[in-house]
Order: C-alpha cells, then structure tokens, then sequence
C-alpha cells in the first residue's frame, strides 16, 4: 500500500509515519495475525525512522511517499470479516 500527496501540498513525514502505523496495525487487526512487513518507507529523516522502526519490526527507508509491502503468504490472508461464522451451525 502506498499514500502520496500532491505536489504542491506535500505530506509532512509525520504524517506519513503515523499513516504507516495506523495501516500496519489495522492489517494486523483485521488479519488477526501477526503481519509482519518486508518494506516500508517514509520521507522522515534517520531519527523518526529509528523511533518507529520497533513497531513493524523493520527500519523504513527514506522515500517520497509513505508505502508499506507485505509477504506474499500475508497479503493472501483473509480478514476476519471474511471468514466464514464460528460457532453453532443449525442444521
């Protein structure tokens, strides 16, 4: 997943670290598993990078727009919402 900004309105790198961990969470949420991204990336400087980099367990690189990638075995993971009802069936 990736997010930009326009040209003329650039996203400051804040932002794109919190649009990072608020998407990395909600996939681990919705996977109810422990997604772990291969790649990720924001335009922040080395010490923003450093500090969130515990989170996803990776150091995102320096890049203009704020993207995260995923295995390919996690990105096939159904959400919750998709799998089929738990609990008692009638029959």
């Amino acid at each position: 997943m990736e997010f930009d900004s326009h040209a003329r309105v650039p996203m400051p790198p804040i932002r794109g670290a919190l649009q990072l961990l608020v998407a990395f969470e909600n996939i681990r949420e919705a996977a109810g598993h422990l997604v772990c991204p291969v790649a990720a990336g924001f335009d922040g400087s080395e010490e923003p990078r450093r500090m969130i980099a515990g989170h996803p367990g990776i150091m995102p690189e320096r890049s203009h727009t704020a993207h995260m990638a995923v295995s390919s075995v996690d990105a096939q993971r159904r959400f919750i919402s998709e799998n089929p009802p738990v609990g008692p069936t009638s029959r």
